[in-house]
Formats: C-alpha cells, sequence, structure tokens
C-alpha cells in the first residue's frame, strides 16, 4: 500500500523505541485502537485544554476536518486527555492522513513531528499492549522489524533527510502617548523575523540553521544575522547532545524565541541581564559550545560549556563559560491539581572580570488560568563591581480558543548599592489569534522609572508562521 512521506517517517521515527515485546506488532493496528481501551489503564500525566500538544492537535484535526476515533469518541478539543490519549489520537490522525490523502502544510508537518517526539514512548508501550493484552485486534498487517530492515538510513544528499524550512514574521507598531527616558520611540517596524532550516543528516544525528534576516547582516557580533547553528543527537535515552552555537540553558524566558513569548517584549531582567547590555531589547542568549540535556518524568535539565564570546564570535581569549539549568515538576503524577514547575539556573563566564548570573523560576497552570515568576540575579554587570537583579510575575487566562489576556508585573534595579535607579513596568496585554499560524499582540505598558522621566506606550504586533 502506497503510504505517505510523513506517515512513514512517523513510523519509522517510533520503530528505533518499541519495547522488546512490542517487535511483532503493526503500528498501523494502533490506527484502529478505540481511546476507550486505555481509559482503566495507566493514562501518564494529562493535558489540559491549554497544554501546546493538546491545542495542537486540536488545531491541525480542526484545520483538515479530520474527526478523530470511532463514533462516539471523536477528540472535541473540550475535555482534558490523557498521555496515551493523545498517542492514539496523533496515529489515528496520521492513518486518516495517510487513508484521505491529505496535503498538509510545511508547518503542521513540523509540529506533528514535535508530537511524534514526544508522545513516541507511550505509543511504543501502546503498541505493545495491543499485541499482549488487546484480544479484538486480530490481524497483523506487518511487523515493526519488517519496517526497521526496510527503512534503514543513508546518507541523502548534502542537505539530508527530512529537509525542512520553518520560521515567522512579525510586523509592529509602538505609539508612545508619553514619552520616557526608557529608550523607547514611535515607530514601525518589522522587529524580528526567522527562518529555520533543519533536517536529519543519519539516524540519531539532527541539525538546524537558525537565522535572523531582519538583523543588520554586515554585524558579526550579537545583532549578527546567525543566531543558532548546531548539530544534536538522541542516541543516549531521554538525552540530547548539542554542539555548535545554542541557546544557553539560563533564564527561563531568554530560552524562547520572541515568536514563542506570551507578551511583544520580554522581561526587563532577561533581555538586560542575560546579555548584559543594558539597551538590549531581545536576550542574546546565544554561545557556541557543547550542551546535554534531559528529560525524566519529574525531572528535566540542561548542562553546557560554551567559549563565553558571545553570539557569532570565535574564542580568541579561552574563556570559557557554564550554564545550566533543571526544572522539577512536583504535580507529573497528579495531573488534576494542574501543572507546576519549579526550577533555577546558573550561568558562570569570565569576560574582562568574572560574571555570575543565578535565576529562579516558577510556573502553575491550572485549566486556563497561568501564573509564572522568574528571578535572575546577576554580578559583574556592566562592571566588576556592580550587581543587578530584576524579577516578574504575569498572568495568562485562556478566554476563548482565540483570546488570551494577560498582566505582567516587571521589576529592574541595575545596580543594588544605588538608591532610586531602578523601574517598573506595569503591562496589560490582550493576544487574538486569527489562525493557528497568525495572532495580533497588543500591549499597554506603564513605566515607573525611578532615575529619569516615566513614560507610557501602547505596543501592536501581529506575526505569522509558517
Amino acid at each position: 500500500m502506497r503510504k505517505s512521506i510523513l506517515f512513514t517517517a512517523l513510523l519509522v521515527g517510533l520503530s528505533c523505541n518499541l519495547p522488546v515485546e512490542a517487535k511483532s506488532v503493526a503500528l498501523n493496528d494502533l490506527k484502529d485502537f478505540s481511546i476507550d481501551n486505555v481509559k482503566q489503564a495507566d493514562k501518564g500525566k494529562a493535558f489540559d485544554s491549554n497544554h501546546w500538544a493538546y491545542r495542537t492537535l486540536k488545531n491541525v484535526t480542526d484545520k483538515y476536518g479530520v474527526l478523530i476515533g470511532k463514533p462516539g469518541e471523536n477528540f472535541d478539543g473540550t475535555k482534558p486527555i490523557s498521555r496515551n490519549e493523545a498517542a492514539i489520537i496523533l496515529v489515528n490522525l496520521m492513518g486518516k492522513v495517510e487513508d484521505q490523502n491529505l496535503k498538509l502544510s510545511e508547518g503542521d508537518k513540523a509540529k506533528i513531528e514535535i508530537l511524534q517526539q514526544e508522545l513516541g514512548g507511550e505509543i511504543a508501550k501502546l503498541s505493545g499492549r495491543v499485541a499482549a493484552v488487546e484480544t479484538s485486534v486480530t490481524e497483523l498487517k506487518g511487523s515493526v522489524s519488517n519496517l526497521e530492515d526496510a527503512s534503514k538510513k543513508t546518507w541523502k544528499s548534502a542537505f539530508g533527510e527530512d529537509f525542512k524550512i520553518t520560521g515567522g514574521l512579525q510586523a509592529g507598531y509602538t505609539a508612545m502617548p508619553v514619552k520616557g527616558a526608557d529608550g523607547y520611540s514611535p515607530n514601525f517596524g518589522l522587529p524580528y523575523s526567522e527562518l529555520a532550516i533543519s533536517g536529519k543528516l543519519h539516524n540519531h544525528l539532527n541539525y538546524v540553521a537558525q537565522l535572523v534576516p531582519t538583523r543588520n547582516f554586515s554585524d558579526t557580533t550579537f545583532n549578527g544575522l546567525l543566531r543558532e547553528a548546531y548539530v544534536s543527537t538522541d542516541i543516549i535515552p531521554k538525552h540530547k547532545a548539542y554542539v555548535g552555537q545554542i541557546t544557553r540553558p539560563v533564564g527561563r524566558e531568554a530560552l524562547l524565541s520572541c515568536l514563542n513569548i506570551d507578551f511583544i517584549d520580554y522581561s526587563q531582567a532577561s533581555r538586560k541581564l542575560i546579555s548584559n547590555n543594558t539597551a538590549n531589547y531581545d536576550p542574546h542568549n546565544q554561545d557556541a559550545g557543547l550542551m546535554v540535556s534531559g528529560d525524566w518524568d519529574p525531572v528535566g535539565y540542561s548542562v553546557g560549556t560554551f567559549n563565553g564570546s558571545g553570539n557569532n564570535s570565535f574564542d580568541t581569549n579561552r574563556r570559557t563559560s557554564i550554564a545550566g539549568q533543571v526544572t522539577v515538576k512536583p504535580l507529573y503524577k497528579n495531573p488534576k491539581l494542574g501543572t507546576l514547575e519549579l526550577g533555577s539556573s546558573l550561568l558562570a563566564q569570565n569576560t574582562t572580570y568574572r560574571e555570575n548570573l543565578v535565576g529562579y523560576h516558577t510556573s502553575y497552570t491550572y485549566k486556563k488560568f497561568n501564573v509564572k515568576g522568574e528571578y535572575l540575579d546577576k554580578t559583574g554587570f556592566v562592571n566588576s563591581g556592580q550587581k543587578a537583579r530584576g524579577y516578574f510575575i504575569d498572568t495568562k487566562y485562556n478566554l476563548t480558543n482565540k483570546i488570551t489576556l494577560l498582566a505582567r508585573y516587571d521589576n529592574f534595579d541595575p545596580d543594588i548599592k544605588a538608591l532610586e535607579d531602578g523601574s517598573v513596568e506595569y503591562v496589560a496585554g490582550i493576544n487574538y489569534l486569527f489562525k493557528d499560524n497568525l495572532g495580533l499582540l497588543v500591549n499597554f505598558v506603564n513605566v515607573d522609572n525611578q532615575s529619569g522621566r516615566d513614560s507610557h506606550r501602547i505596543g501592536f504586533l501581529t506575526q505569522v508562521l509558517f
């Protein structure tokens, strides 16, 4: 039977992680596996309607008019689902894509690939359960072992396999009803764009090159064209290793692209302390080095060593830096209580002097409501004797599937030894999602600047993803 490229990629990717007892089970059988069959089983961590995996499944199934499951058990997108149920929905979705010969966009293919990586373990276990427990599965249409033999990876070209291009573009306008001393001015522009080229060089060997076309083409430092460029491998179970120019694992908010944060601007601490520059409007958090990350059920962590020279800079001084972050999820076995994350990050580096940054972050999500916060403390800010700190607390409420309300308290002090030199930003915002890849962000910011004139600004930002 003819297989679509995407469905075959899903099966091949999953085949590498199946347990021994599932070797004789065809994943095609899982397409017809009822969600009800896992109701009494261990469901694992649940996804509520606010979780990114939940929203992605809902958006893709809605976009292509695909009804998942059998009559009476369709995925309606209103009730929490377990990881096992999400795994079955994903495989059902891929089966429908194959059967109905649906043409997915490159963006949706990328989203489904991320879901495949997230839920690969559950699908592997469930395919074993089909063979061992579910007597209703009577016909085996193939075997994973045969699939493995038929799909051994080879070097395809200079670009490798699974080559794809994703990214996004922002357009924004900032109005200044009251202009102050915080460096903002009325303007219209393209503040950020992103073009990511990724693929697979070989089995367990991936590459990413991420460009920012709206930055200065001639600048080879912080504002240069290249944001990330690395090779990664997942050959170690539950771990990934990276080498190249990578986002350092420090600062929870600073790990996110400009296309993925909830507000138009990063918090003051993220955009100033991470890159050690008071004039920055986004954190330059990339550096050349080696990093390892692990993801277990209750704990996720990353640690790396870097050349300490910043974006797009070679190591000319042998001044290395070390960065690490750990996040614990205490409620991972009790998803009905919500999702709680607690964590910390550390950055130690030698530049012309010693810099140390310590951060703490937390996040709690319950149904449509989320509250999160982060505290960053840096010794060696601007000069060796200067200590700065900043923190924020923000809340988010999904009023509907398209409308999100936000509020933030954001405090920054560039020198804790000096008096009245800090600033506080009070932010209120609303995000509207036209489609799953097109949104509008509106932020009102009131700035209380203790060392200069206060200001008000209203920001409008629209962004499209592809």
